[in-house]
């Protein structure tokens, strides 16, 4: 059985326990562990994906660090032990990182300065942060080195708030990165497989384990200390989550005035890109409902950079962005011929690294050189003396390369290289130098101002020659017929038919779009008037729960259906009342006679009243009281004939 205690090598580097360069009189350096439990703050998944490499090792990304040629590495990756995990505590000063960080990222160790003020603000281990905010990390050195701007950690978390990753359980994850302006495209919106993608990484030299680690006075069993300690920690912590993301975030109010100033040029180069316009997949644009085209602003492609083989190479790559989407054609060209050096300066450093020597560099000439070279006699490849020689680089005999006259390349081309200088659109776009500034470089100045005199007489006379020469050629070829007559004609008959087709397309357009229109519009008549019916449909179920019989009625009342009958029989029942309330009356005087013989009986109705001790008559009830006999005449008369 293979040794727990040993770690499997990724790559061809020394293997063993204790890193190349630690001696054991030297002290160990310390590394802060969480008391807390992984289980009481870590979210499932850090804790329980295991690495895929530790079953294929041989997958994993093998550039960790640059390495010039016979340089013995620094840092050492490792395949994690079956039971280990991205949260885990690690033995000795080692770290785990996720191979996405290398591969795509392009990050190299050890980091750079803003990396480690970074993990150290946080109070985060580089695990601990999510790929893509790392991925911002590194496009936004590689932003601020083109634009000359000092990256520092104010100004860093003044372009990228914090976001992250909670459960529902109150556990945590991975912290990732937001822009409140966004200024930046996130490196891609859902990376995949990352999260199983890890190994360990192992210091091996005493250069890697000062880069990690600074003397710092520290307490440990209670005992004060000094020793070296590290700088960030090396494994997840629960630290960072004690404040809220304001904590570590800046404002304007933050910066100082170098800050400040970064800030409003990376702002300024974001928004001087051009809109882009939506397209469909088909390439047709896509437009507004005011008929204008569906625009989308620009920012900085955070993954075309780090896809780039070196840091000259994302500087040219910044320049050509600008270029494409900039307004400001003198400042564009100022930055693409900064990149052009950029590159050329790296390159150079790489040849040195690489060689361990002095390095002969060759300027290709340029375009109106080869020109005169070739008209002169003289080969590409040399100067004129060197016609009919052998170079001392080439064997006797053999034949030169580029020798003789140069293929000249077409000067219109859709798609330049990196070595064309493309002249901005003058004739298309007038006044494109008077709406901008004009400025020379220091340099350029001073070059100018050192030099003599009756050179600078003799540069102005060729200057002028060559501008006149040029407007010489101007005046010949607008003298004659650059385009064939029989070309123009067809390419007129094209444009022709285009525009009518053009013309065709747009009633048809008019035409289906007034008929979306209307048929928006019938749509919502249609839905009112299914609204409506609804609306109906409930107040007829509502009256028919109101006219359901009740349980107590009868056969007779279960017939009144409509509401005639229902009229008709509270008439008849209005006058059977009246009618009983009659004989009611009646009934009761005729008793109160019997009792009181002696009774004066004469006004006494059903309907009078009570006015002052006397009975009137009401008007309220007259109409009644004309179809009711009277009630007091005959007993009048009866109470006459008693008294006689």
């Amino acid at each position: 059985m293979a040794d727990e205690n040993k770690d499997d090598v990724v790559f061809d580097i020394s293997d063993g326990d204790e890193a190349v360069g630690c001696s054991q009189d030297e002290g160990v350096p310390v590394v802060e562990t969480s008391p807390r439990k992984l289980e009481e703050w870590v979210a499932v998944a850090p804790r329980t994906i295991a690495s895929r490499f530790t079953s294929c090792p041989k997958e994993a990304f093998n550039v960790i660090e640059d390495l010039g040629q016979d340089e013995e590495p620094s840092w050492g990756a490792f395949v994690p032990k079956s039971h280990q995990r991205i949260c885990s505590q690690f033995p000795g000063p080692r770290f785990a990182m996720y191979e996405f960080v290398f591969k795509e990222a392009g990050l190299r160790l050890p980091f750079t300065h803003l990396q480690r003020s970074v993990f150290s603000w946080l109070r985060l281990c580089p695990s601990q942060l999510h790929p893509n905010a790392l991925a911002f990390l590194r496009a936004f050195e590689v932003v601020c080195g083109y634009l000359e701007v000092e990256a520092t950690l104010p100004l860093f978390f003044r372009v990228f708030h914090l976001q992250r990753l909670r459960n529902p359980d109150d556990k945590w994850s991975w912290v990732s990165f937001k822009q409140p302006k966004k200024l930046f495209a996130i490196y891609q919106d859902s990376i995949k497989h990352f999260k199983s993608r890890y190994f360990i990484i192992k210091l091996l030299t005493h250069d890697a384990e000062n880069h990690l680690f600074e003397e710092r006075e520290y307490i440990e069993d209670g005992v004060r200390t000094v020793g070296p300690a590290a700088r960030f920690p090396l494994e997840w912590q629960p630290d960072h989550f004690e404040h809220g993301t304001d904590y570590y975030i800046f404002w304007d109010e933050d910066l100082n005035e170098r800050d400040t100033g970064g800030y409003q040029r990376l702002a300024s180069f974001v928004d001087g890109f051009r809109p882009a316009v939506c397209t469909y997949p088909n390439g047709d644009p896509l437009v507004e409902e005011d008929g204008g085209p569906m625009l989308e602003p620009r920012h900085i492609n955070t993954k075309a950079i780090l896809e780039c083989g070196s840091y000259g190479d994302a500087i040219i790559l910044l320049g050509e962005i600008t270029i494409s989407c900039s307004n400001n054609i003198l400042s564009v060209l100022t930055l693409y011929f900064a990149g052009k050096m950029a590159d050329l300066h790296d390159k150079i450093v790489k040849m040195r690294a690489k060689n361990k020597g002095p390095i002969k560099l060759t300027v290709k000439r340029s375009r109106v050189e080869e020109v005169k070279a070739a008209v002169a006699g003289a080969p590409d490849g040399g100067s004129p003396s060197s016609v009919g020689t052998t170079s001392g680089s080439s064997p006797a005999g053999k034949k030169q390369k580029n020798e003789g006259t140069p293929e000249l390349r077409p000067l219109i081309n859709d798609n330049p290289s990196e070595e064309d200088i493309v002249l901005p659109s003058c004739t298309l776009h007038r006044g494109i130098f008077s709406k901008r500034n004009v400025l020379l470089e220091r340099e350029e100045v001073r070059h100018i101002v050192r030099r003599d005199r009756t050179v600078r007489d003799k540069d102005l006379s060729e200057d002028l020659e060559g501008m006149m020469r040029v407007a010489a050629l101007a005046l010949a070829l607008n003298a004659q017929r650059v385009c064939p007559q029989k070309d123009y004609d067809a390419l007129q008959t094209k444009y022709d038919e285009l525009e009518h087709e053009f013309e065709q397309y747009k009633d048809k357009y008019e035409v289906q779009s007034s008929i979306v229109e209307d048929l928006c519009k019938e749509r919502n008549k249609v839905r009112d008037l299914e609204a409506e019916g609804e609306r109906l449909r409930e107040r007829i179920a509502e009256l028919e729960r109101s006219h359901l019989p009740a349980a107590e009625e009868d056969e007779d009342e279960k017939a009144l259906v409509t509401r005639s009958q229902l009229l008709g029989k509270v008439r008849e029942l209005e006058v059977d009342c009246v009618a009983t309330l009659g004989v009611g009356f009646k009934a009761a005087v005729d008793q109160l006679k019997v009792l009181s013989p002696r009774l004066v009986t004469k006004g006494i109705g059903l309907y009078n009243k009570v006015v002052d001790g006397r009975i009137e008559s009401n008007p309220q009830f007259e109409d009644w009281e004309d179809e009711q006999e009277p009630q007091g005449e005959d007993d009048g008369a009866e109470e006459d004939d008693c008294d006689v």
